[in-house]
């Protein structure tokens, strides 16, 4: 963004109330009448630094080194031209300039609900994104510059061909609209500011400006500390949009901060709470934020078993509001996944209860709600509408040809690639269906740890049923003839547990299947030449989520020897990976110069806590000892309580593993009914990591290359992707 006039001089209080402050020093008339102390910034500080003409033009220098050509690639998947913003605007556009913004005109989504979908498209207009310069002038200012580029990477409008009765396709869009209405040094454009700097530096290698996004997050998060004090500018699109871009710093940039990921996470759940659903949805730029915000804390509470904090009657109410984007014959997507969130939540609370369970019939009910749940998933999958369909072709050299020789090279012909290839019309498509799948991997992982617990556990007794009862109907019988609960028997569990690793190797593949449409699907005004970030940001949870579990010993490996009777396979095939390596970090970006540290880091811990550390170089493969011991086969009558000091086996695990979440060494079923296939585990594993070290490294997104180095795969990924991008 451009600069918005001479920096305010006035006093700290002043600024904090937005209200004219007339300088006196050493204390100002209304601070003096009012009592409160009167402190006034270093004047250093209000120019960012004052940024020098040397700094702009190595700025300028790594910005046309990464800067590309911005007219689109020739596809034969979409005849749609992609427009190369101008370069001749010397200023931002003002709110008069919007309403010719093709982003700006949103028709009614079609929803049964006209007058909410009406209130949702309608009123306050977003920038023109057409008007943002993407190439610099001569003395390009500093900070329009970051703005620009953050703008480029993660604001996606809506294209002009969108038909007019489907719902906007659009992200983050509401973001430069917030910023440009908000005052220069209000915590808002401060956060802004932040992120859009350490995006700067990661995408155009300019470390000054990651420097001055920590300096602008220190000031935001003080800023923002004072605003929630007031319940009333708590209540606020700034708030919660200031604690929003607080986490999206966290993913971009290298430096972990113990706790803050997760302690954002927590300040969001607590502001979406001060607002009604309908509140919400009386503007479009507060819907926007709202939608984002409420499938942010979904994927946190997930990721960290934790109950949502939004009721149930609020998930109701929401979908009132919601797009019909999110809605397929009445079911719901977002309920789905809150469901899910909940049922995640309840599972980890009884694997670390003091008193866990120690019969089959104790984890009937959770079993139960699991399976019924996963019916509903497939229900919205199998009866989807046109809007939402996506097509499919296999992975074969034909298909291949289409895509640019990077993408062939980087994710359709290497090692470990998906079978088939998925191709979505949106990137916001990409991002729903894979907020779906990846939720439904947490509901298979969950119902299968249900199921490996069951088998711990004997059949129950046979029930004292009269002879001649009806009841004796409802109770199946075992391998001797006699009769246990319906549903607990040896027999039932283990056809469940065969549905239920094929449907997560078949959600594995067509989450991979779906990535490449991610980096490929047509966003307007982007260019396929300098890929934007938002692409690979959308990536990085299903990524991570889809590694834990291949990492767990839960999905079939072709590639797994034949294990000796009464040997538990999981624990053959979870040490069969990647072994502890001394992994070269130096050539990794931004990394050089930082020397190998002494000792191991606690480097298992949750994703939203992970340790304390300076740069990513500091991280190190976790070792063998850091894995939890399997336990025997053999039925149990006392059941191991999880030790609360235990490590985590992977960084995107929710909690540490217990014992009898993993595997036991079943016979074949006798039924061809299902037979789940099975996956080249390591291939995959590969796979996976290989992209999550392209979107780090290539597209700025830091935190991604925290998988890849905590697992032991940079020794293997780094050299393949380092050659196909040239480096």
């Amino acid at each position: 963004m451009s600069y918005r006039g001479r920096p305010s001089k006035g006093c700290e209080a002043c600024r904090a109330r937005k209200v004219k402050c007339d300088e006196t020093r050493p204390a100002c008339s209304r601070c003096s009448k009012s009592g409160h102390d009167c402190t006034y910034r270093d004047q250093s500080d209000i120019l960012f630094r004052n940024q020098t003409a040397s700094a702009a033009q190595r700025a300028e220098e790594s910005w046309r080194k990464r800067s590309k050509s911005h007219q689109r690639a020739p596809t034969s998947e979409s005849s749609a031209s992609t427009k190369t913003p101008p370069s001749d605007e010397s200023s931002p556009p003002t709110l008069d300039d919007q309403h010719s913004s093709s982003g700006s005109q949103h028709s009614p989504s079609g929803s049964a609900d006209d007058q909410v979908q009406n209130t949702y498209n309608e009123a306050t207009p977003f920038i023109d994104l057409s008007k943002m310069t993407i190439t610099p002038h001569l003395n390009p200012d500093f900070r329009r510059l970051a703005f620009e580029r953050f703008v480029y990477d993660f604001v996606s409008p809506d294209s002009p061909d969108r038909p007019k009765n489907e719902p906007s396709d659009a992200l983050w869009t509401f973001i430069p609209v917030l910023y440009q209405k908000a005052a220069e040094d209000s915590c808002l454009a401060t956060a802004v500011d932040a992120v859009a700097y350490v995006n700067f530096a990661n995408r155009c290698n300019a470390p000054h400006a990651e420097a001055l996004g920590e300096e602008c997050l220190g000031r935001s998060i003080a800023m923002l500390s004072k605003i929630i004090a007031d319940k009333k500018l708590a209540a606020t699109n700034e708030a919660l949009l200031s604690v929003y871009l607080m986490g999206i710093f966290e993913n971009l940039t290298s430096i972990q901060r113990k706790g803050t990921f997760i302690a954002h996470h927590h300040g969001a759940n607590a502001l979406l709470q001060l607002r009604t659903v309908e509140q919400y949805y009386s503007d479009q730029i507060s819907a926007r934020l709202y939608e984002v915000a409420y499938a942010q804390m979904l994927l946190g509470n997930l990721q960290s078993a934790k109950r949502p904090p939004v009721p149930t009657k609020d998930v109701v109410k929401a979908e009132e509001y919601l797009p019909s984007l999110y809605s397929n014959s009445n079911v719901f997507v977002i309920r789905l996944i809150w469901k899910e969130a909940m049922l995640h939540a309840k599972w980890h609370e009884v694997k670390q209860s003091p008193n866990p369970p120690a019969c089959r019939l104790a984890l009937q009910e959770i079993l139960q709600t699991a399976l019924e749940l996963d019916g509903d998933f497939q229900t919205w999958e199998t009866t989807v509408t046109p809007a939402w369909q996506y097509s499919m072709v296999p992975n074969t050299s034909e298909a291949r040809s289409g895509y640019d020789m990077k993408w062939q090279r980087l994710m359709l012909e290497c090692r470990g690639a998906p079978e088939e290839i998925h191709s979505y019309t949106s990137l916001k498509r990409c991002w729903i269906w894979g907020f779906y799948r990846t939720s439904r991997i947490f509901l298979l992982r969950d119902m299968l740890e249900i199921l490996n617990w069951m088998f711990r556990f004997p059949e129950p007794a046979p029930p004292l049923v009269p002879v001649g009862s009806s009841r004796a109907t409802t109770h199946a019988s075992n391998t001797q003839g006699q009769s246990v609960p319906s549903g607990l028997s040896d027999m039932t569990l283990r056809m469940h547990h065969s549905f239920a690793t094929a449907h997560l190797v078949d959600i594995i593949e067509k989450n991979c299947s779906a990535l490449i449409s991610s980096f490929h699907v047509p966003i307007h005004l982007k260019s396929f030449d300098d890929v934007v970030g938002m692409r690979g940001y959308i990536c990085i949870w299903p990524l991570g989520i889809m590694d834990a579990v291949l990492s767990s010993g839960l999905v079939p490996d072709m590639n797994a020897p034949e294990n000796p009777a009464g040997t538990n396979h999981a624990s053959t095939q979870a040490s069969s990976f990647f072994q502890p390596s001394n992994v070269v970090l130096n050539s990794i970006p931004g990394t050089s110069n930082i020397p190998p540290p002494s000792t191991q880091p606690d480097n298992l811990n949750s994703y939203a806590t992970a340790p304390q550390f300076s740069e990513l170089s500091n991280i190190r493969p976790k070792s063998e000892s850091g894995q939890i011991p399997m336990s025997a086969n053999s039925p149990s009558d006392s059941t191991p309580v999880l030790d609360p000091t235990a490590k985590k086996g992977h960084i995107f695990d929710s909690s540490p593993a217990h014992p009898y979440d993993h595997p036991v060494d079943l016979p074949p079923l006798d039924t061809d009914v299902v037979k789940p296939r099975k996956i080249d585990v390591a291939a995959r594993r590969e796979w996976v990591n290989r992209m999550l070290y392209y979107i780090a490294t290539e597209l700025g997104i830091k935190k991604a290359l925290y998988v890849p180095l905590t697992e032991g795969f940079m020794q293997t990924v780094k050299p393949s992707v380092d050659v196909i991008l040239g480096r």
